[in-house]
């Protein structure tokens, strides 16, 4: 048996080792980036200094990657790893108020794909 919890935590150190390296290079790579949309086209010069995070998994990963100091707002099921707890919790993820999240003036808003 400890055979297999030892094989399992192997296992769920890659994926999560995978799944870092993954979203670390999708980050670097839009860094600067066009992107054309039907209502305009906006240039991402810099990297984002306000993030808002609402996706508990997304907010993990955000910590994860060393992107913590940028997160300014999270929702309230956003409560691991503890460093998250020192950050506003204010928001709901699954009522967003648009209202609410521009208070904030974000550079960038992390959403979960069950808004899309």
């Amino acid at each position: 048996m400890k055979a297999n919890q030892f094989s399992a935590k192997k296992l769920t150190r890659r994926v999560l080792i995978g799944t870092l390296l993954a979203f670390s290079s999708i980050t670097v790579a839009c860094g600067s980036d066009t992107r054309v949309s039907t209502e305009c086209t906006q240039v991402v010069s810099e990297a984002p200094q306000k993030i808002i995070s609402l996706s508990a998994t997304h907010t993990e990963i955000l910590f994860a990657v060393g992107a913590g100091e940028q997160v300014i707002a999270v929702d309230s099921m956003s409560n691991y790893p503890s460093e998250s707890a020192g950050v506003l919790t204010d928001l709901a993820a699954y009522e967003p108020s648009v209202e609410s999240i521009t208070a904030y003036e974000p550079d960038l808003v992390v959403i979960g794909d069950d808004f899309v």
